[in-house]
């Protein structure tokens, strides 16, 4: 295989896992309060955990945290609340689901 579509194939790899997990933390995330991304971390699944050491972009605590820090960012999904935390963003169904009301 040519090694730009290698490169191409680990990307998508790295992107739709990256997706998972994110979806996973909104739901691990209570419908009201917060958490730090070490305690999501310790609740994500097994194979979650396994899966993050076959991808480009590892997964460590590092790692999650700049994912939802550009979901902050962008106003999706999540909110940070306080210096390490973060709370389901108000209005969104899922994670990888559409904004349920405007805002």
């Amino acid at each position: 295989m040519p090694i730009g579509i290698s490169r191409r194939l680990d990307h998508v790899r790295s992107e739709e896992f990256w997706d998972r997990v994110m979806h996973e933390a909104y739901e691990i995330l209570p419908a009201q309060g917060s958490m730090s991304v070490a305690d999501i971390m310790v609740r994500l699944r097994m194979t979650t955990l396994k899966g993050g050491r076959l991808v480009k972009e590892a997964l460590s605590e590092g790692m999650p945290r700049k994912k939802i820090e550009i979901s902050v960012e962008y106003e999706r999904y999540f909110q940070r609340v306080g210096k390490d935390a973060y709370a389901r963003l108000p209005g969104w169904d899922g994670a990888l689901g559409k904004r349920t009301r405007a805002g």
